[in-house]
């Protein structure tokens, strides 16, 4: 199997529709600051980076399950193996970390299956989004090419896009000029102006004003002799002969507003990945989403996660092989495990075990498994409370213990 390896082209529309994919060169949009972005350049933006890095990790972090469902009754079973195994280089983890990268930075990711001569998925292999092009064939069926000239069908290459736009084929980049090329860029720039004025030191410390100094040569050996007077020699008094006056100057990022923009564009970006600040360590104002870890624990999931998941949940169950044993009515589905990032403190878990098992819930081995304990014996039973019954079924009757009359 043919990998795609190597920096991945961007190319335009034209060579997109003439399938020109064979110039070695890398076409860069430009941002109106005049910044380069692409998908790999964006990720010299640290927001960027700490959002992709934050999503995709805790993405790939999750159990992938997989269940069936009919009627009301919804029973879990083992996940197809190229799930817990994608391929002979990839764990889970890493394979779903780069579905997410890339999903984050071009709007689309493309999945490689490798099926058995029965059509069994044995590996799945994820591919650089921006080498591969989308189009429709004769037919009006998808097919997709990759910079190796390689066509591929649906059934071979699975496409899971983000945010797309009506009609569309792919899905927006969230650093592509529909969204947030100019913000990314402006602040790539405005890291690298930051960087280049404390690199070059464009704010001098200070300025020599010497009213009778008339010549290019007079300025140039005064400035010498002050450099050699006085170069590193920071705790010594300055003495200025004649009417050389010596001014102060000091860098005053506030005065520049460049720290107030470099704030601003961190917002930003976090606003477009739904990222709230405080996650990426922007820490200047305070969060609205709540004080407790539960609680801003579930707007993430919700707000943040959830929407990707949902993405790759529904793009991957057509691709899932029904067990034996499972009824052929039965819906099946897979499902990422977010329990974990709800987990709140000890003494709140307890009490949500204790109601639980209380109202029959749950039974006592089910919580031990979500605290990584050992069952015991008896402990997958559910218990209710006895003064609960349905209406429907009446009153339950009491029965007596004491023995029977007559005896």
């Amino acid at each position: 199997m043919s990998l795609l390896r190597g920096v991945a082209r961007m190319l335009t529309q034209r060579e997109w529709e003439e399938g020109h994919f064979d110039k070695p060169r890398l076409h860069q949009l430009s941002a109106l600051s005049g910044v380069d972005v692409t998908q790999e350049t964006a990720m010299r933006m640290t927001t960027v980076y700490a959002c992709v890095r934050l999503l995709s990790d805790s993405v790939a972090g999750l159990p992938l399950q997989t269940f069936s469902k009919l009627g009301s009754v919804r029973m879990r079973h083992d996940a197809d193996p190229w799930i817990k195994t994608p391929n002979r280089e990839y764990t889970r983890f890493r394979f779903w970390q780069e579905v997410m990268v890339s999903l984050l930075l071009d709007g689309n990711a493309f999945i490689r299956l490798d099926r058995s001569k029965g059509g069994k998925i044995i590996s799945v292999w994820p591919y650089w989004a921006p080498a591969i092009k989308v189009e429709r064939d004769e037919q009006g069926y998808l097919r997709y090419q990759d910079s190796e000239r390689n066509f591929y069908t649906d059934y071979d290459l699975l496409h899971i896009s983000g945010l797309t736009l009506p009609g569309q084929l792919r899905g927006l980049s969230p650093v592509g000029y529909y969204v947030a090329q100019n913000a990314i860029g402006l602040g790539i720039a405005a890291e690298d102006y930051a960087a280049s004025l404390f690199a070059h030191g464009a704010m001098p410390g200070g300025w020599i004003k010497a009213p009778s100094v008339r010549t290019k040569e007079q300025a140039d050996a005064l400035k010498e002799q002050w450099k050699l007077a006085h170069q590193g020699n920071f705790h010594e008094p300055a003495i200025l002969g004649g009417d050389a006056e010596w001014k102060s100057e000091s860098f005053d990022a506030e005065a520049t507003q460049l720290t107030r923009s470099r704030s601003f564009q961190v917002e930003e970006i976090c606003r477009i990945y739904g990222v709230p600040p405080h996650m990426v360590a922007s820490v200047e104002r305070s969060t609205s989403w709540g004080t407790g870890i539960v609680e801003q624990g579930l707007q993430w999931v919700v707000y943040s996660l959830r929407p990707w998941l949902e993405r790759i949940e529904q793009a991957i169950e057509p691709l899932l092989v029904r067990p034996s044993w499972v009824n052929k009515d039965a819906e099946i589905f897979a499902r990422f495990n977010v329990e974990g990032l709800l987990r709140g403190d000890q003494k709140s878990r307890m009490e949500a075990y204790e109601v639980g098992i209380r109202t029959g819930l749950y039974t006592p081995n089910q919580c031990l498994a979500w605290e990584d304990l050992p069952p015991y014996e008896g402990g997958d039973k559910h218990y209710a409370p006895l003064h609960h019954y349905a209406i429907e079924d009446g009153r339950p009757q009491k029965v007596s213990s004491s023995p029977a009359a007559g005896e």
